[in-house]
């Protein structure tokens, strides 16, 4: 399979000195996160609704995961 990378920026006014609240950034991931399952429900052909329980294997299939970057060598 081939590697993806999604990468998110954020600005605005919660944005103060390069960080983000907690909340929000849980919000943001969230609904990003949300998007994701209902994408892989809509390329299975399933019935997609406000509400609708995301199967297991959706789940599995379309976590989103954060990947540790590799310390650079000085």
């Amino acid at each position: 399979m081939a590697e993806r990378q999604l990468i998110v920026k954020i600005d605005g006014p919660n944005i103060h000195d390069s960080m983000i609240p907690f909340r929000l950034l849980a919000t943001i991931l969230n609904g990003i996160q949300e998007t994701f399952y209902y994408i892989g429900l809509a390329e299975l052909g399933k019935d997609i609704r406000v509400r609708t329980r995301i199967p297991p294997e959706i789940q599995e299939a379309c976590e989103l995961r954060r990947v540790a970057e590799k310390a650079s060598s000085a």
